[in-house]
């Protein structure tokens, strides 16, 4: 995992000790989401793994039965990107969908595709 540096974070908006975006929810077990007006597609997805945060969108194949999820990674590795925060990780999350630009080696890349079930669970299909 890669932690953005503050000169990334101060170009994606973000300032130290500001408050949460609008249009950002709180989901179960430490994620937030926030369904994209741009596109309409992506739902981007800020997630706590250990004391830091992950960067996520997931997009809906053939009506919601499917989800692809694809993680913000930096270029060369490519490695999670991460923050130290919720509240910067949803500024780098808004800047970078639905590209992230050329400012910073980083990408969109699929981690996995997720079958929903008439259960409510999701299974990992690849």
């Amino acid at each position: 995992m890669l932690i953005a540096g503050e000169e990334i974070l101060r170009a994606a908006g973000h300032v130290p000790a500001s408050h949460r975006p609008a249009g950002w929810t709180p989901g179960e077990s430490g994620t937030f989401m926030r369904r994209r007006r741009r596109d309409g597609d992506h739902t981007l997805w800020v997630r706590k793994c250990g004391k830091l945060w992950l960067i996520e969108r997931s997009l809906d194949l053939d009506s919601g039965l499917r989800r692809e999820i694809e993680a913000l990674v930096f270029a060369f590795g490519p490695r999670p990107i991460c923050t130290r925060t919720y509240v910067a990780a949803m500024r780098l999350a808004e800047h970078c969908d639905p590209s992230p630009g050329a400012s910073v080696a980083r990408y969109w890349a699929k981690v996995c595709v997720v079958r929903m079930m008439d259960d409510g669970l999701m299974y990992i299909t690849r």
